[in-house]
């Protein structure tokens, strides 16, 4: 059976369909289904109308959406007759769904589409926040038990029925003439992390690939044992974590990518029935192909997941739950405690994507009263919109440390001796510690705390210093260095100094400040002096702690 849309518009256009819309599916729906006062239904693979049309005399007014324009041709030439149909032409996997009724539907319908339909867990999940508060989602298919054998790939098993219906609060099923008739109320949504029998006992190595498609959505796997799972494996004698990752990924889902863009993000391990578990959490950047189920014996599917919608999946292999949390920590809340151990702290995480769910946000309670999912601020990473708070998550940390670079009126430096190390010469300065401070504001600031004075008024940058972290500290740090002028005799003895902070003033010749500081300071401190004789601001990148940082 065709899924490209210009299949299916063929399809359409030669005058083929489904299967008529029978009279106890009719009744069905008046019975579970009746349209409340300014009912709105969204019918999804609306084909060539027949139920878009059928749900206009319940009394709903109707979105019908196929993505084959030939189906919405015949559509709107067979049912011509019917008001309060609006027709859109729309892939409910891959367009944008804004165009769709700001307030919500009472009823969503999928009739003879849902086997059709391939990330289905991410569908359901945007069906599911499109919803008003009491309505339901209809979903009406063959089942695979009363579908000859040739035609199966169009009808659900009894697994993925169960699938369907796992996260919903309230479930009923009927039979319309052989069809399954799924009513879904209350999209609550849960994930359970859920173990398999016992392993063997000894410790066991296994990797996992975390790889993301163009939108950040992660891919699980259905397993045959009725979970969701990351594609991976145990590592194999001689192979390294980042190499069974790709081989597995390969093995289970048909994706082909190298060893080279693999990257081992961190190490877990945890007990399971008194066996050590250790599991390799890798991330693949690069990769290609298309998922499909290349070993039927394990899994079912392949799915893109949004990262935000994993709390909701349902059952989760609990080593799999522990990696994602650990590219996307607070996904998943409440998960069992694991070591991990990163080797690698600064790799590139993939960025949290998606709609944002609505948390503690009731039902009802967002601008149109419906409680649907918010879209992600306007922030971007690789081409993908976040919210602000994520994409700040994924970044690298820093302080913020400013000072001044201060001289007598023979441009001699003065520099302050620290409390905390007798062997460290300072300029007066510090971190910032306020959110809405600026470096300007944070150097007048400090330079008032430890002498006293105010040397400057208007801010005239010299340098722009960068340390990645070093010793104990584990966070990247960036100083601004600020011209403080040259003080007189007057203004240096009317330095008062903090004595938490500093003991001593000292005013020396430039080349005499060489042999009592560090290299790595002096050269800081040369080339700051630099920049003021020369009037050009410099960049300036080392290691070691600076003069002003502390």
């Amino acid at each position: 059976m065709a899924h490209d849309s210009s299949d299916w518009s063929r399809h359409y256009d030669e005058g083929r369909g489904f299967r008529p819309l029978g009279a106890v599916e009719r009744d069905l729906l008046a019975r579970h289904t009746p349209a409340p006062e300014g009912g709105r239904a969204l019918d999804v693979g609306c084909g060539t109308g027949e139920l878009a049309a059928h749900l206009t005399t319940l009394g709903y007014t109707v979105d019908a959406l196929d993505f084959a324009e030939g189906a919405l041709d015949r559509a709107r030439k067979e049912q011509e007759g019917a008001e309060g149909v609006r027709w859109l032409r729309l892939d409910i996997e891959r367009d944008d769904l804004s165009v769709l009724h700001d307030g919500g539907y009472d009823l969503i319908t999928l009739r003879l589409a849902y086997a059709f339909v391939r990330d289905r867990t991410r569908v359901m999940h945007q069906l599911a926040a499109r919803l008003r508060p009491g309505g339901a989602l209809v979903v009406i298919t063959p089942v695979e038990a009363n579908t000859p054998e040739a035609r199966r790939r169009i009808a659900l098993d009894e697994d993925e029925i169960d699938v369907l219906a796992e996260t919903w609060e309230e479930v009923e099923r009927c039979d319309a003439d052989g069809l399954a008739f799924l009513v879904l109320r209350g999209p609550g949504g849960f994930f359970e992390v859920v173990e398999k029998r016992r392993p063997q006992p000894h410790a066991v190595f296994g990797a996992c690939a975390v790889v993301t498609d163009a939108d950040g959505r992660v891919l699980l796997g259905r397993s045959t044992r009725g979970m969701w799972e990351l594609p991976g494996g145990r590592v194999e004698t001689g192979e390294s974590a980042q190499a069974a990752a790709v081989r597995e990924l390969a093995e289970e889902t048909g994706l082909r990518a190298r060893c080279e863009d693999a990257q081992l993000l961190t190490i877990l391990h945890d007990d399971r029935a008194d066996v050590v578990r250790v599991s390799a959490v890798v991330r693949v950047t690069a990769w290609s192909g298309t998922p499909q189920v290349s070993e039927p014996h394990r899994f079912t599917r392949w799915e893109w997941h949004d990262p935000h919608d994993l709390a909701g999946s349902g059952r989760v292999f609990a080593p799999s739950a522990s990696a994602l949390a650990a590219v996307w920590p607070g996904v998943l809340p409440g998960l069992p405690s694991v070591h991990s151990y990163s080797p690698c702290p600064h790799a590139d995480l993939p960025p949290l994507t998606g709609t944002e769910p609505t948390g503690a946000e009731p039902a009802g309670a967002g601008p149109t009263g419906t409680g649907l999912r918010r879209k992600a601020a306007p922030v971007r990473t690789s081409g993908i919109w976040l919210p602000p708070e994520q994409y700040v998550a994924t970044l690298p940390k820093a302080t913020v440390y400013a000072c001044f670079f201060v001289t007598d009126r023979d441009d001699r430096p003065i520099q302050l001796r620290s409390v905390r190390n007798p062997a460290l010469w300072q300029w007066p300065g510090g971190n910032l510690d306020d959110p809405g401070e600026t470096p300007w504001d944070c150097a007048l600031r400090e330079c008032m705390e430890e002498t006293g004075l105010r040397i400057a008024d208007e801010p005239r940058l010299l340098a722009v210093h960068f340390l990645p972290p070093t010793g104990g500290w584990t966070t990247h740090k960036v100083g601004f260095v600020f011209d403080g002028g040259q003080l007189d005799q007057d203004r240096i003895d009317r330095i008062v100094l903090d004595p938490d902070e500093h003991t001593e003033v000292a005013v020396r010749p430039l080349e005499e400040w060489r042999t009592r500081m560090s290299p790595f300071s002096f050269r800081l401190l040369a080339a700051v002096a630099e920049a003021r004789r020369t009037g050009s601001a410099c960049y300036l990148a080392q290691s070691p702690p600076s003069p002003g940082a502390h």
